[in-house]
């Protein structure tokens, strides 16, 4: 048995009513009616997950949902009364005068649990009542719905009083769009606490599917994935969209949303902050991770630290999940509403931004404080900032954010600076787009030539001088060579790089030019040479995790299944995914290798399919990135899989794509005669 109180008192995003006379709001036409036809009705997802965790409070327990409006945390109420065994009570907070105390005990005699209540008596008595009659009654369920928090507050200083003598007949959900003050320690060390947040009630890219797929059915999917990335999960922006008036096929929800809805969504919450606050988060919205420290470079206070705080409990911003660092973030609807805002400041923008990049630069970050230059159109900046840091970025697998910065400021690779262009160049290279490091390539040749190699300078290990020039203009034209299948002429670019960088090791690039050439021999058929080449860098002190975790396994791996090792393949290539995954990637093809040993190992071990999906995704992934070799080794594994599966056609497709591939590059021959 369900009693509750009237109707939801959540905000729009919840139910379909809610939902409707949100609609109406915006003067779009009459509200639909709020009926099982409307939109959203046929819609609420069941969220299974979430309601099997309320299930699992124990008794004299507390399950707490405390999310902002609109991420449905009333209708979980809703679906948990739906599933829970015991008699459900619902008491809603959210009109004026509601008190927890006098609608439970009103709740419980409406099912048959009298409870005698003197309204003129004191809340303890009242409270007493409530307990005498719960410790008399079946198990109980408890649904406090839109609690007020705060100190001061007397309903939550009832639920903390009702906690405390709860019976084990009776467990308590309540929803709360603020953390309670209540100290709920004994709870939680009691293991009585099922807490959920913001982060558990956003949607999954599943359920936020699943709900467009029902809401607007006639919107096409590219469509869709743009409302739900625009959404981030928030289920409140989701059905504000779809049934505001992008909920028809003549509209486009997400054209809405960042239109009219952005302001209704939330520009209330914004426009009813303390007027430091709102300046606080309309000058921090140039920021992706806010802290503290950056706030107060950016405001010229020195509370932004409590003020964060204070913003995260209200909902306004969110602590960074794990693994992202401290500070916080906020929504992205949230922040396109601030940059309007800050937009009708005069050169508020530019100064935000100028401020950011300075104080990133400061602690050297050099990623966000380039980022910062360019947004304030200090390019110049940027540029010095470059000069510091762009090959320990490069290194560490920032070459598609690089590449990015020349693409939006071009004049960064001008032909002036042969670091910037040598940086543009390996940055489109690694990240999967070797045409179009051509033209700095070329640049360089030039520059090159024109530079006379003096004797007397550093040498090729040393930036700045003609033989460092030499060196890394001969050592990009190496790789471009290889990835395009030019298989002789990289060779002889390797072979000549490593001759210049000597017994130099410290830089990625100096460990990059012998392991290139391993792999090239690999691609080539000739192992002894590969093995020669991988054993001497193994052996070598202060070889990089990159290389000693990643790159060399997965060469080790491919060796180890042409020899038959099959087991040692695989175990070899699993390793090498692992830490790939743990290090990150510094070039886009970082998994053709091991993807290539791995699906060998599984043909020999007559595990056709797997195989041949291993082989299809490194086909995918260095045909994405433009490498030709990779892709030509990649379906040539897929064909003599193919073959073994009695695919005769499949196989003989993958080895005519392969020829086709090599005859539109014009690549080497020897890298055709490994396809025939």
């Amino acid at each position: 048995m369900i009693v509750t109180d009237g109707p939801d008192p959540d905000a729009w995003g919840d139910t379909s009513a809610d939902l409707a006379a949100f609609a109406a709001v915006l003067g779009e036409g009459p509200a639909p009616p709020a009926t099982q036809d409307a939109p959203l009705a046929g819609a609420v997802l069941p969220r299974r997950g979430l309601v099997d965790r309320l299930l699992r409070v124990p008794p004299r327990g507390l399950g707490l949902i405390v999310a902002p409006v609109g991420h449905g945390g009333s209708t979980l109420l809703d679906l948990l009364a739906e599933s829970a065994p015991e008699i459900v009570v619902r008491v809603g907070l959210g009109h004026p005068g509601a008190e927890l105390v006098g609608g439970l005990a009103a709740r419980l005699s409406s099912v048959g649990i009298p409870v005698d209540d003197d309204p003129g008596a004191d809340r303890a008595a009242r409270l007493a009542a409530v307990v005498a009659a719960l410790r008399t009654a079946p198990e109980v369920l408890v649904l406090i719905d839109d609690l007020a928090t705060g100190p001061d507050d007397p309903n939550e200083r009832a639920l903390g009083e009702l906690l405390a003598v709860l019976p084990d007949t009776t467990r308590v959900v309540a929803r709360a769009r603020r953390a309670p003050s209540i100290d709920v320690s004994r709870l939680l060390t009691g293991g009585r606490l099922v807490l959920l947040d913001r982060g558990d009630l956003l949607l999954s890219a599943d359920e936020a599917d699943a709900l467009l797929a029902t809401t607007v059915p006639w919107l096409a999917p590219e469509r869709r994935a743009v409302l739900r990335g625009l959404a981030e999960g928030w289920v409140g922006a989701i059905s504000a969209g779809t049934l505001g008036p992008g909920g028809s096929a003549e509209h486009d929800p997400a054209v809405w949303l960042l239109g009219s809805g952005l302001d209704l969504l939330v520009g209330p919450s914004v426009a009813a902050l303390h007027p430091v606050d709102r300046e606080l988060l309309v000058r921090a919205s140039v920021l992706q991770r806010l802290t503290a420290d950056a706030c107060d470079a950016l405001t010229g206070r020195t509370d932004s630290g409590e003020r964060l705080a204070r913003l995260a409990a209200d909902q306004l911003v969110h602590p960074l999940p794990p693994g992202r660092g401290s500070g916080y973030g906020m929504h992205g609807l949230l922040r396109e509403h601030l940059r309007r805002l800050l937009d009708t400041q005069p050169g508020a923008e530019q100064a935000a931004h100028a401020s950011a990049a300075r104080w990133y630069e400061q602690r050297g970050l050099a990623d966000e404080a380039i980022t910062h230059c360019l947004a304030a159109g200090d390019v110049a900046g940027a540029a010095r900032v470059l000069d510091g840091h762009v090959e320990s970025l490069l290194d560490a697998g920032a070459a598609p954010q690089v590449s990015g910065w020349f693409r939006t400021a071009p004049q960064l690779a001008l032909a002036t600076s042969d670091l910037h262009v040598l940086a543009a160049g390996w940055a489109e290279v690694l990240s999967g787009r070797p045409a179009n490091a051509v033209p700095h390539h070329l640049a360089l040749q030039r520059r090159a030539s024109e530079v006379v190699a003096d004797g007397r300078e550093p040498g090729a290990t040393s930036r700045g001088g003609g033989l460092w020039l030499q060196t890394e203009t001969q050592f990009l034209g190496a790789l471009i060579d290889a990835m395009a299948g030019r298989t002789r002429t990289a060779l002889q670019g390797l072979q000549a790089t490593r001759a210049a960088y000597g017994d130099a090791w410290s830089r990625a690039a100096h460990q990059s030019a012998p392991m290139m050439e391993a792999r090239l021999h690999l691609w080539l058929g000739r192992t002894a040479e590969a093995e020669q080449i991988l054993t001497a860098m193994s052996s070598r002190p202060g070889t990089l995790a990159y290389y000693r975790r990643v790159q060399i396994p997965a060469a080790w791996a491919q060796i180890a299944v042409l020899d038959g090792r099959v087991h040692r393949g695989r175990q070899l290539a699993r390793e090498a995914q692992e830490s790939l995954a743990e290090l990150g990637a510094i070039a886009a093809f970082d998994t053709c290798g091991s993807l290539v040993a791995l699906a060998g190992a599984l043909h020999d071990l007559d595990r056709l399919a797997e195989a041949q999906a291993q082989a299809e995704q490194a086909v995918a992934v260095a045909a994405a990135a433009g490498h030709l070799p990779l892709e030509v080794v990649a379906r040539c594994a897929e064909a003599t899989i193919r073959a073994s599966r009695a695919d005769r056609v499949g196989a003989l497709g993958a080895l005519e794509l392969a020829r086709t591939r090599v005859r539109e590059h014009d690549a080497s021959r020897e890298l055709a005669r490994q396809v025939d």
